[in-house]
């Protein structure tokens, strides 16, 4: 993954630590290249969301498929409230990783699907 290149664009410890862990062959998407587009787009939008913080310090930043994003680990202020929206199952998946679940009182992971009427479940 992009943190172990010797010379990355992006260093993500805790995303290294979860794709170390998860049975999973990811070494299938190296060479792909979308993969660079990936991580522009993340790091794109991890600027958008301290640009944001820092004129909106207790702003709230919402993120829908949420996925395994650490974008909070990287961009969190102590200020801002943090939901992360998602697929039950991903959820789940989410909560197995500590760096990927912090236990903070501005951080909530909340699940929805799409095609489902009403609000997330309470």
């Amino acid at each position: 993954m992009e943190s172990r290149k010797k010379h990355a664009i992006l260093r993500d410890a805790e995303a290294d630590e979860m794709v170390a862990e998860i049975d999973y062959d990811f070494a299938r998407f190296d060479h792909l290249p979308s993969s660079v587009g990936t991580v522009l787009r993340t790091m794109l939008s991890d600027q958008w969301v301290h640009d944001f913080l820092a004129e909106s310090l207790a702003g709230t930043v919402i993120e829908i498929g949420t996925g395994l994003n650490t974008r909070f680990e990287r961009s969190d202020n102590a200020r801002a409230r943090w939901l992360d929206l998602d697929l039950p199952d991903c959820i789940t998946m989410r909560r197995r990783f500590p760096s990927c679940s912090p236990v903070t009182p501005g951080s909530h992971a909340l699940t929805a699907r799409a095609t489902e009427r009403g609000g997330p479940p309470s």
